[in-house]
């Protein structure tokens, strides 16, 4: 089966792979000099964004859904990296930040569609 992504998540994808990445650098400084809560925040903020892309991808009836929990998550990881000095934080802070903004945009734009396929 191949997933093609359709044209009008593509920035929202883009973003969502980005954070995850971001994300999983940022947990490498962190492990460096442990930040508990912030760490796990990263982690969380990288799977769901892993989900969303994914159920993007399918245009499933989830993607509203994974969309929805990626912008408020990133959103908050964005804010709560933004407070750390480390390079990996700030580039992880930027990142989250332009998912949230995406992921939202997303959302607003399918909030009455029940099923994107």
């Amino acid at each position: 089966m191949q997933v093609t992504r359709p044209t009008d998540f593509e920035a929202c994808i883009n973003a969502c792979e980005a954070c995850v990445l971001a994300c999983v650098d940022a947990v490498r400084e962190f492990q460096l000099a442990p930040e508990a809560d912030v760490m796990v925040l990263t982690l969380e903020c990288a799977q769901v964004c892993e989900l969303a892309v994914t159920a993007m991808e399918r245009g499933g009836a989830l993607a509203p859904h994974a969309c929805s929990a990626a912008a408020k998550l990133c959103a908050r990881a964005a804010a709560e990296c933004g407070r750390h000095r480390q390079a990996g934080s700030r580039a992880c802070a930027r990142a989250c930040s332009r998912a949230a903004r995406e992921c939202g945009r997303v959302t607003a734009a399918r909030r009455h569609v029940a099923a994107w396929a």
